[in-house]
C-alpha cells in the first residue's frame, strides 16, 4: 500500500525525500514550520503532518508526555507455497492456538500470506529479534504451534520468507492534544491500538481522508484545525 501511494505521488510530481531522520521541529513567528534532520538538512512549509508511527518523533514536539508502552505481543509472519490446503482465495482464516494466534490468506495461485501474534511478558530489546536467521525463526514458530492443527506447521515449514519479529506497542494514555499549531499527528503517532492486524492502517487512512477534506474545504488554517478537533475527533 505504501509503495503504491508513494509511486502515485511521485508520478504526479510530488518530491519524496528518503533516508532522513527527524531531529527537531520549530515554528517561526510567521507560523512557518521548520523541520531539522539529523544529517543537518532542513525543510520548511505551512504545516507538518506527523505520520511517523507509534514511536513518533513528531509527537514528542506536540505532547512529549504521551509515550508508547509494550503491549506484551510479538508479531511475525511469512509467505509460503506448495501447501496442500483447500483453495479459499476469498477467505481469511484466523486460528487461536494454545500458545499463539495464527492467521492466513491464500491467493488464487495458492500463494499463502500468514502472520502470527504470540505473547511474551518481558519486553525484549527492540532490535534483538532482528538477529534471528530465517530457519531459526521458523523452528521457534513451529514450537509455538506444535500442539495445534497440523496444517499450521505445514504452512510455516514451507515458508520461503519469514518476517523479522517486531513488537506491538500501544498508547494507553492518549496525547492531551493531537496538534500543536500547524503540526498535526495522524495514524499510530496519535492513537496506536492493540491488536494491530491492520486496524492502525485503517484508522490512518481515515485520518488522512478527514485531514485532506478539512484542508480543502476550510480556508483559514487555525479554523481548519479547530473544525477537525470538533467534527473529526473520533477519527483523529
Amino acid at each position: 500500500m505504501g509503495a503504491i501511494l508513494a509511486a502515485e505521488a511521485e508520478r504526479q510530481g510530488i518530491s519524496i525525500q528518503r533516508g532522513r531522520k527527524l531531529q527537531n521541529i520549530e515554528t517561526t513567528k510567521t507560523n512557518i514550520v521548520v523541520a531539522t534532520f539529523e544529517d543537518g538538512t532542513t525543510a520548511s512549509g505551512d504545516f507538518v503532518v506527523g505520520c511517523d508511527g507509534v514511536h513518533s518523533r513528531t509527537r514528542q514536539f506536540v505532547d512529549p508526555e504521551a509515550r508508547p508502552v509494550y503491549s506484551g505481543l510479538i508479531n511475525s509472519g511469512g509467505y509460503s507455497r506448495n501447501v496442500n490446503l483447500p483453495q479459499t482465495p476469498e477467505t481469511s482464516h484466523f486460528i487461536f492456538g494454545k500458545r499463539a494466534f495464527f492467521g492466513y490468506h491464500m491467493s488464487p495461485s495458492g500463494y499463502i500470506y500468514w502472520f502470527v501474534n504470540y505473547p511474551q511478558a518481558e519486553e525484549p530489546a527492540r532490535d534483538a529479534l532482528l538477529e534471528l536467521a530465517h530457519e531459526e525463526r521458523k523452528q521457534r514458530l513451529l514450537k509455538l504451534f506444535c500442539d495445534d492443527q497440523p496444517f499450521i506447521s505445514d504452512i510455516i515449514r514451507s515458508a520461503e520468507t519469514t518476517f523479522p519479529d517486531f513488537l506491538t506497542y500501544t498508547l494507553p494514555i492518549q496525547p492531551t492534544r493531537w496538534h500543536k499549531g500547524p503540526v498535526v499527528l495522524v495514524g499510530d503517532a496519535v492513537h496506536a491500538i492493540s491488536p494491530s492486524s491492520g486496524q492502525g492502517a485503517s484508522m490512518a487512512l481515515e485520518d488522512a481522508a478527514i485531514l485532506a477534506k478539512c484542508l480543502r474545504d476550510i480556508p483559514i488554517w487555525n479554523r481548519r484545525l479547530r473544525s477537525m478537533n470538533n467534527s473529526g475527533a473520533n477519527a483523529l
